[in-house]
């Protein structure tokens, strides 16, 4: 919703197949297993979604007065979406212009051979520096996968930002012993930057 209300056709994508949002920790984690395992399983979920948006039922269904134009895409994604929307620009989706990925997982491993074609995709990466979800190690490790494969990328690392600084919720003592926590001013930063991220590389 708040993507559409900047005036940008916007959908979700249901990449754990469960029709509903996952709250509980150790389900979320249950279904997200096979996908970490097999990032070819979770590259063909996220084209799916995009082929799925160049059908005429999804042209129907947003109606006569909604335009769409599938050669300008881009992907947003949070936490596991992060993951999900950086392996669509590994994959060099057709169409897709750019992703931004809030607070998500740069983990490497799992991926399929090493792919050394360069990224057409612009990428924007909002971290934070004290997330213990993405070490140091991981961090550098993505950030000489980019560089192996020439990729435009913009890589934000906000001080002392932790896990899911975007999510207002998290501000509990159970969350910040977990690694969470909410950062307004992370927050902020973020959501303005892929405002401007998204108007530049969607523009015509």
């Amino acid at each position: 919703e708040a993507l559409a209300s900047l005036g940008y056709v916007a959908f979700a994508v249901d990449m754990l197949g469960a029709g509903r949002a996952l709250w509980d920790g150790a389900e979320a984690k249950t279904a997200r297993a096979p996908l970490y395992e097999d990032r070819r399983l979770l590259r063909s979920r996220m084209q799916a979604a995009l082929t799925a948006a160049s059908a005429d039922s999804f042209a129907q269904a947003l109606g006569p007065n909604v335009a769409l134009d599938l050669d300008r895409v881009a992907a947003v994604g949070y936490c596991f979406g992060g993951l999900c929307v950086l392996d669509l620009a590994r994959g060099n989706a057709p169409g897709l212009r750019g992703v931004v990925s809030f607070h998500g997982i740069l983990d490497g491993g799992g991926l399929p051979d090493p792919e050394t074609d360069a990224l057409r995709p612009r990428i924007l990466v909002h971290n934070g520096d004290a997330d213990p979800f993405v070490p140091p190690d991981k961090r550098e490790q993505f950030l000489a996968e980019m560089g192996r494969r020439h990729a435009p990328l913009e890589f934000v690392s906000h001080p002392g930002a932790r896990h899911g600084f975007t999510r207002p919720e998290k501000v509990q003592p159970a969350d910040f012993a977990a690694g969470f926590g909410y950062d307004p001013q992370a927050d902020a930063a973020s959501w303005g930057s892929m405002k401007a991220f998204l108007a530049d590389v969607l523009q015509p």
